[in-house]
């Protein structure tokens, strides 16, 4: 059985910026920022032995809750796909203040946030939850959802 997911990691045109962007508008801290060697195999994007940097951000559990962004220093990856799409992922975060989340967002140069939108989800245990969510979509071609729970 696997365990569980510590760590997602977005391959990005510039993992600073990218950190940067998130630092500002998650508020995460950095845990990791190295240049590493990759193996082509992992993922399965450059040749073995490009150079690459991966920029790790903490969420508030030390173990879970990482994102990841990983960019290439010697080799340009395909641009990003435009738009959601089958195997796109969607981001899903929890947070207690989402207009605070929507305004940090929106001074941050590469990210389109909209919302809070208040709206309702059938919960696991058959209830009706309200949540106000903003969406963030990036020039990386990133998709979040952030959530505040209202009741």
């Amino acid at each position: 059985m696997i365990g569980i997911l510590k760590r997602t990691t977005f391959v990005v045109a510039d993992a600073e910026l990218a950190a940067q962007r998130y630092e500002c508008i998650l508020r995460w801290t950095r845990y990791y920022d190295d240049e590493l060697l990759v193996d082509g195999r992992f993922p399965p994007i450059a040749p073995d032995g490009s150079r690459a940097r991966l920029i790790m951000l903490q969420a508030e559990d030390p173990v879970i809750g990482m994102l990841g962004f990983l960019s290439y220093i010697d080799f340009a990856p395909q641009a990003p796909r435009t738009g959601m799409g089958i195997g796109s992922p969607v981001l899903v975060l929890s947070t207690s203040d989402a207009a605070s989340v929507a305004n940090s967002a929106r001074s941050v140069e590469g990210v389109e946030a909209t919302g809070p939108v208040e709206w309702q989800v059938p919960a696991s245990d058959g209830r009706t939850i309200t949540l106000k969510t903003v969406s963030l979509a990036d020039v990386d071609g990133l998709y979040f959802e952030v959530s505040e729970r209202v009741c």
